[in-house]
């Protein structure tokens, strides 16, 4: 079983009560992101150097060299090259935080998906088309109601009851979060899914 997201910790927070032996895989475009922005930061907006650096760090981390890329935004840390924003050692940070999540080639050698489409999707199709209908409209207290009950719902029509070893386990704060419930099932559902590489 795998559980993809982005760096929010509220999603491993979830992933690590309900799922606390699932294979953890940080969303690759969500990482991308971030090697841009740490990679515009040293060289600007749209310059070749930019690409070339983006290229060179996506394609280490995808070899499973991304302690080496981490190394490098420290080195050029020390150099300088930051922002006052610290952008540069925010996303040396960022791949600090995740290293575990990062193995990329390894994943997809072994079927596993690295992109979060599939939960975001979801979310769309079970949560966002159901509340931004035409001539909807919803009081706080209606909204709250139908994010409890449409997830379980999608999760029975999905045939992805939430597995036995993980019922009990969401806790007041976890299940407490809307999409608790739309988590656990799309998680469930990807085991089964064909890996797709980037």
């Amino acid at each position: 079983m795998a559980v993809i997201g982005d760096g929010r910790l509220w999603v491993w927070e979830i992933a690590s009560t309900v799922f606390p032996r699932a294979v953890q895989i940080l969303d690759w475009y969500h990482l991308c992101e971030h090697l841009w922005e740490g990679a515009r930061t040293v060289y600007g907006e749209g310059s070749a150097e930019t690409e070339e650096l983006v290229e060179s760090w996506q394609a280490m981390v995808w070899e499973g060299r991304s302690e080496a890329v981490e190394q490098h935004l420290r080195d050029l840390v020390s150099a300088g090259a930051d922002d006052s924003k610290n952008t540069v050692r925010r996303c040396a940070d960022y791949l600090q935080t995740h290293q575990h999540r990062l193995r990329y080639r390894l994943l997809t050698a072994a079927r596993w998906p690295v992109g979060s489409g599939v939960v975001e999707g979801a979310c769309k199709h079970v949560i966002a088309l159901r509340f931004k209908r035409e001539s909807t409209r919803w009081t706080k207290c209606g909204a709250q109601a139908v994010l409890q009950i449409a997830p379980r719902y999608a999760q029975r029509s999905l045939g992805c009851p939430l597995p036995t070893h993980a019922q009990g386990r969401l806790t007041k704060r976890t299940e407490s979060h809307p999409f608790a419930w739309l988590f656990t099932c799309r998680c469930h559902c990807v085991r089964a899914r064909p890996a797709t590489t980037p």
